[in-house]
């Protein structure tokens, strides 16, 4: 999401020394669903069993394990798998478990425990560097920037209160997007980038949010 956690997770393994196997969990929950959990305890049991020293990371494990409540889900399982994994290994020195998150509030609780004290929160931008970043992508954007858009910063300053780099970079792209959309339908001079395609911009931005918490 744009806010360094996959990079610092990598940068501690790369410090601790050893074997560092990488799991994004979209793969993970796309290309083996019903196996999340099995899949995850042979990849971890194999590794300690073969490597002198492991670091596994779990990327974006909100997603993975968001629906823990429910008993028809793999995430329950996968849950209670990691669980049991770092229960029986959390004195193994030769060990460890990282798990990246966006929403951690959508893990289990008593997931979150098992990680105790050991939990590193990543600030998002500031209104100041939201500011800065939207600003810096108006100056050099493909599209022709309407004048109005100028006006409207501020409000889309607010409007993307919590968000992440990336995020709001995606948004500007998108709202880049839908300026070319209007460009080829109407057939004018060039695109141009008013404040109506950040209103297309937005309902694209939650749609995607919400597609990928269903996949």
């Amino acid at each position: 999401t744009g806010l360094g956690k996959s990079v610092l997770a990598k940068a501690i393994a790369l410090e601790l020394g050893g074997s560092c196997m990488h799991l994004p969990a979209g793969f993970l929950f796309k290309s083996h669903r019903n196996e999340t959990a099995q899949l995850i305890h042979e990849i971890i049991k194999k590794s300690i069993n073969e490597l002198q020293q492991v670091v596994v990371i779990i990327d974006d494990m909100d997603v993975l394990l968001q629906h823990y409540n429910s008993e028809y889900h793999d995430s329950m399982m996968t849950t209670k798998v990691l669980c049991k994994i770092l229960d029986e290994y959390a004195t193994n020195p030769n060990f460890l478990l990282i798990g990246t998150a966006f929403e951690p509030n959508k893990i289990s609780p008593i997931m979150m425990e098992k990680f105790g004290d050991n939990i590193i929160e990543l600030p998002r931008p500031n209104s100041l560097l939201r500011k800065e970043i939207i600003e810096m992508y108006l100056r050099n954007s493909r599209t022709l920037v309407d004048v109005s858009v100028n006006g409207y910063v501020g409000d889309l300053v607010n409007k993307t209160e919590g968000f992440s780099h990336r995020r709001i970079l995606q948004l500007m792209d998108l709202a880049d997007g839908v300026a070319f959309s209007k460009f080829f339908s109407q057939k004018s001079q060039e695109p141009i980038l008013e404040i109506e395609c950040f209103d297309g911009a937005f309902k694209k931005l939650e749609e995607l949010k919400l597609e990928f918490a269903i996949n």
